[in-house]
């Protein structure tokens, strides 16, 4: 798995070793929120209507969506294998409450270019180890 670190101004790319399993683990737990999501069908969200709980999901699902396709190289958002989810992100993003305060997933290819130049390279040299 490859981590991004910045500080002081300065940004690398590393290589952090995980355990063997992780991406199935992480697989099983999105597939929990999918059958979260699925137990109510008279909405979009956990509990049906919007609630406590899709407060408590948003900071991570969020997160996610924005940093797994380059970290991991998975889609969480438009993923057909989590149809509900992506429901979910469409009805959050359809809150005025929730643009207010929503950061767009390129949020790291933008934290990263006002890194400095140095972390534009590591920006790359992260799009190639991960795409491998």
């Amino acid at each position: 798995m490859m981590a991004v670190s910045c500080f002081g101004g300065t940004c690398s790319v590393q290589r952090v070793a995980c355990p063997l399993n992780s991406q199935v683990e992480f697989e099983q737990h999105l597939s929990a929120a999918e059958a979260a999501l699925d137990r109510h069908s008279s909405g979009p969200f956990f509990l049906g209507d919007f609630s406590h709980v899709d407060l408590m999901f948003m900071p991570a699902l969020e997160r996610f969506a924005a940093n797994i396709p380059f970290v991991r190289g998975m889609k969480i958002r438009g993923n057909l294998d989590y149809p509900l989810l992506d429901d979910w992100f469409e009805a959050m993003d359809a809150k005025p409450s929730y643009q207010a305060v929503n950061v767009a997933t390129d949020s790291i290819e933008n934290f990263l270019a006002g890194c400095g130049s140095d972390s534009l390279s590591s920006w790359a040299s992260l799009q190639t180890l991960t795409s491998r």
